[in-house]
C-alpha cells in the first residue's frame, strides 16, 4: 500500500484545518493524525476477500486518489484533531466513522453480508 503520508499532504491538511501553512508546533501531531486518518478510511474501504479492490487501494497515489477519498481522509483527520481526548467527543460509538464520512465513502464500500 502507498505510504499514507503521500496520499494527502500535510499542507493540505493544514489548509483544511485553517492553520498557518508554514511549520507549526503541531506538525508532528498533524502528521500522526493524517497517517491515522488515512489508515482508518482505507481500512473502512478494505475488502480483504476482493484481491482486485485491494490492489486498487494499494495502487493509489496522491495523483490517482479519488477526490472523495481524499476529502474523507481530511474530514477524519479534522475530527481526530478536534477530539483529541481532552473534551467530550461525538456521541456515536467509539471508533465509528461519522455519518458524513460514511456518506462520502458509501459508493466505495461494499456492505458486509452475514
Amino acid at each position: 500500500m502507498a505510504d499514507p503520508q503521500e496520499l494527502v499532504d500535510l499542507e493540505t491538511l493544514k489548509r483544511h484545518l485553517g492553520l498557518d501553512g508554514t511549520g507549526t508546533v503541531f506538525d508532528t501531531l498533524l502528521e500522526t493524525l493524517l497517517t491515522s486518518a488515512t489508515d482508518v478510511v482505507l481500512g473502512y474501504l478494505a475488502r480483504p476477500e476482493d484481491e482486485d479492490w485491494t490492489a486498487t487501494i494499494a495502487s493509489w497515489t496522491d495523483e490517482t486518489l479519488p477526490p472523495r477519498i481524499a476529502a474523507a481522509i481530511l474530514m477524519q483527520a479534522a475530527e481526530m484533531y478536534g477530539y483529541r481526548g481532552d473534551s467530550d467527543g461525538p456521541t456515536r460509538d467509539v471508533g465509528d466513522l461519522s455519518p458524513m464520512i460514511k456518506a462520502v465513502l458509501r459508493r466505495d464500500r461494499r456492505p458486509v453480508l452475514s
